[in-house]
This record gives C-alpha cells, sequence and structure tokens, in this order.
C-alpha cells in the first residue's frame, strides 16, 4: 500500500514500492519531493537496496520536485548503494526533472541513469550500470599489498573487465607499495569502472605528493617498473583531499570500447625520469597535481 507524507505547506508525497518483477523494485513517487520528504523517500529506497534486486526503479513521472536540491537524495542512494551492494538505481523522469531542473539533472546523470520513460527504465535495469564502484580498506601491513592485488582479481573478474584485469592488479600493487611509504595510516584502494575506463586510486595520510625520495627497508614486495606503470595509465594523477590525505590514482582504458581515442593517452601523463634502479620497493615520480 502507499505511504502518504505530508510535506511543508501541507503538500503530500505519495511513495508505492511495487516488487513483483523478479529481480526488480519499481518506486513510484506521485506529488510534492520537498526537503522534508526527502528523509523518507532515502529510508524507503536504502530498504529496497536491502532486499538486494538487481535494479531499483524510480519513477518520478507523477511527482513534482520542489527544489533541485533535492535530488541529491538519489545520488546518495546510488553511491552507499555502489559501496555495498552493486544494486543500479535508475530513475524515469517524466516532466519532473525538466525546466528549471535540467541542470541538476544532468548532474544526476553522471551517477545515475536517466530514463525518460519505465518501460525503457525496465530495459535499462538489464544492462550494466553506468558506474560501478569498489573500496577496500587496507591496514598498514606488509600483507596490504597482496590483499590488493587479490581484491582488485576479484573485482575485475565480477565486473567483466578481464581486458584490463592484469594491468589494474599491477597498478594497484604499484599505488599501495608507494603508498606503504608514505602512510602510516590505513589506505583506501578504490575502484571505479565507468564506460570502459577502470580507475585504480589509493589514499593515504601523508598530504605531500610522491617524489623520488629512497625508501630504505620495508617488507619485500615485488614492484614493476616506473615505466611500465606510465605505459599501463593513460592518465594518472595526485590529488589533494579536503581532509589533509592524498589521493594518488591511474586510469586504465578498455581498448575493445575505446580503440582509437589518443586524446585520454595524453592527459596528466608523467614525465620519464632517466632510468634508475629500484631498491626493493616501488618509487613514483612527482605526478601532476589537481587542487
Amino acid at each position: 500500500m502507499p505511504e502518504q507524507l505530508i510535506s511543508t505547506g501541507g503538500a503530500a508525497l505519495m511513495i508505492a514500492v511495487d516488487d513483483s518483477t523478479a529481480g526488480m523494485a519499481v518506486v513510484t513517487l506521485t506529488g510534492a519531493l520537498s526537503l522534508a520528504a526527502a528523509p523518507r523517500v532515502r529510508d524507503t529506497l536504502m530498504k529496497c537496496v536491502a532486499e538486494q534486486p538487481s535494479a531499483i526503479v524510480v519513477d518520478l513521472s507523477l511527482a513534482r520536485v520542489e527544489q533541485a536540491y533535492v535530488l541529491n537524495v538519489f545520488s546518495m542512494v546510488a553511491r552507499r548503494a555502489e559501496l555495498w551492494s552493486g544494486v543500479q538505481l535508475i530513475l524515469v523522469s517524466g516532466a519532473a526533472l525538466e525546466g528549471g531542473h535540467s541542470r541538476a539533472a544532468r548532474a544526476l546523470g553522471q551517477f545515475v541513469r536517466i530514463c525518460p520513460t519505465l518501460p525503457q527504465a525496465r530495459a535499462a535495469a538489464r544492462r550494466a550500470p553506468l558506474r560501478r564502484l569498489a573500496v577496500m580498506i587496507l591496514p598498514p601491513s606488509e600483507v596490504s599489498p597482496r590483499t590488493a592485488r587479490t581484491y582488485v582479481t576479484d573485482v575485475c573478474t565480477t565486473w567483466g573487465c578481464t581486458t584490463l584485469l592484469e594491468d589494474a592488479v599491477l597498478v594497484a600493487n604499484e599505488l599501495v607499495c608507494t603508498a606503504l611509504h608514505r602512510s602510516v595510516g590505513d589506505l583506501v584502494l578504490r575502484l571505479e569502472l565507468r564506460r570502459g575506463l577502470l580507475t585504480v586510486a589509493v589514499t593515504d595520510d601523508c598530504p605531500d605528493p610522491p617524489d623520488l625520495t629512497e625508501y630504505p627497508g620495508g617488507p619485500p614486495v615485488d614492484p614493476i617498473s616506473l615505466r611500465l606503470l606510465t605505459e599501463l595509465a593513460k592518465a594518472c594523477g595526485s590529488s589533494p583531499t579536503r581532509n589533509g590525505d592524498r589521493i594518488n590514482w591511474a586510469v586504465l582504458r578498455d581498448p575493445t570500447l575505446h580503440p582509437e581515442d589518443p586524446t585520454l593517452g595524453s592527459l596528466h601523463r608523467p614525465q620519464l625520469p632517466p632510468t634508475t634502479h629500484h631498491t626493493g620497493r616501488s618509487r613514483l615520480i612527482p605526478w601532476q597535481n589537481h587542487p
């Protein structure tokens, strides 16, 4: 049965959940989608996520979006679902995302697939999501590179991007090894797949960008050469985070989906230094910084 929510000003929002289709939940919103109603919408969607359907379709064709920023509730739910469940969220726009909300809808479309009609949304639910995300916390331990390699292998296999698996494992190993020399705290390994581009990123608690400093000692890890890393990555960089940490990342491109895309390979490519000898652990050159 639908649930009635009373929003600011007395306007009502009706929420109806239909899970009669195997592997899919359709959530229909009717009435005023306001800031006051957003928490109940979020809770309803997260309960649907907990049931683990393959997709959740949110039908907005009968809804009226009162403030554009209320649409953030859908990107928030989509990100949470990606982190631990892999359930994809799909919106049916109707007229709710037109007019003054079109700019917010375009931004939302970077994270959530938006379809004009419910039949199109049902069809989209059978396709791969626009964006896939996997995150793992790694302790500052000598076993973390091995753990990262296993995790990347499992994720790439699950996502079906086997053409990138070997390169992704090597890049993740390099980034984790370098972060272990810089950091005293936990590392965050992040994998993101979007339109045939796989981003491998490692966040550590050292605010400075990687450099050519020698790192003596440390647990024995088989490093790949710096030159090989720069050949594998089509784009790479080092960016500070708002809390003072730093994320070092590399992008791998699936050649089967991007066979003729020379532009990406020129973005943020580090300049190779003269050939050097590694002394037990991997090192990164100063990548281009992105404030």
